[in-house]
């Protein structure tokens, strides 16, 4: 476990993963992330590439070859190099090898940058294309938070609201294998917020497309306690929890999503990938802010 912190803010990350697991705040004495040992969920977070869903058959088709590739994807369970690691900042790296060739053989750099600014954590994804042809991919980040954050609160307390308005339409899953059958039906229409409720995750994940960069936040009505993330350059977000407290809340930005239910398996096809040309940088970005 490494950690990070200035005067505010104790961040820690594993090497595992590059998992995101713990964001205290020293002013408020608080712990916000979902720490495991419960039996609802056994991590705080999960960067999650080259994919963030759920891949029809567990198997997908790359010039013409079959590879084995799973819901979440394979980063979640490497060893992230420390590239470098200050007082308050963070910097893990993760490169292609034999390992990640069989399952994703495309050349690849990722690095992932956990930088304290004042009262916020800022969290950089960079990928670079190091090989001679496009590289398609997805990625995705799953942070967990407690509810409520402060006691004696219930979860009809807390909101999630956007600094914008939002037109976010859900992606329907089949029942059986949880796919996405290709309908969609309205989330958000065109308005900024949801309140949460005991029954909200009965039937699984809420996963949605149409998201606009912005900042999102799970904020109680009653004390005004909470998180908030800025997201740029995702395209996608899933809403997950438990309702059995400790409450469990996973706010979740995407960019690609779940196989549809008639799916090819052929990657390049895959709904939402990032197709990048070779030399060139993506990045994403999510700033952190407790309160």
């Amino acid at each position: 476990m490494l950690t990070i912190e200035n005067d505010r803010l104790t961040v820690r990350v594993k090497e595992l993963g590059a998992e995101l697991c713990g964001i205290y705040s020293k002013a408020l004495g608080r712990e916000y992330m979902w720490q495991p040992g419960h039996e609802i969920w056994s991590h705080s977070s999960l960067f999650m590439f080259p994919n963030p869903a759920r891949i029809k058959g567990g198997r997908v088709s790359i010039g013409g070859r079959l590879y084995p590739q799973t819901m979440q994807g394979f980063a979640q369970y490497r060893e992230f190099k420390v590239i470098e690691h200050e007082a308050s900042k963070l910097v893990l790296g993760l490169d292609a090898d034999e390992g990640t060739r069989e399952r994703f053989p495309y050349e690849f750099s990722l690095r992932l940058e956990f930088i304290l600014e004042d009262d916020s954590l800022r969290e950089t994804i960079r990928v670079f294309n190091n090989g001679e042809g496009d590289m398609y991919f997805g990625l995705g980040l799953h942070p967990g938070f407690y509810l409520p954050v402060e006691p004696g609160e219930e979860v009809s307390d807390y909101r999630i609201s956007f600094d914008r308005p939002q037109t976010l339409r859900r992606n329907v899953p089949q029942e059986s294998t949880k796919l996405f059958t290709g309908m969609t039906d309205v989330f958000l229409d065109g308005e900024s917020s949801f309140r949460l409720h005991d029954h909200i995750f009965d039937k699984g994940a809420i996963m949605c497309s149409g998201l606009e960069d912005g900042r999102v936040s799970l904020v109680s009505a009653k004390s005004g306690r909470g998180v908030e993330m800025g997201l740029k350059g995702f395209t996608d977000i899933a809403f997950w929890g438990n309702p059995v407290l400790p409450f469990l809340c996973c706010i979740e930005p995407w960019v690609s999503r779940s196989d549809l239910v008639d799916s090819d398996q052929i990657w390049e096809n895959k709904p939402g990938l990032v197709k990048l040309a070779p030399g060139k940088e993506h990045i994403n970005e999510v700033v952190y802010r407790v309160f």
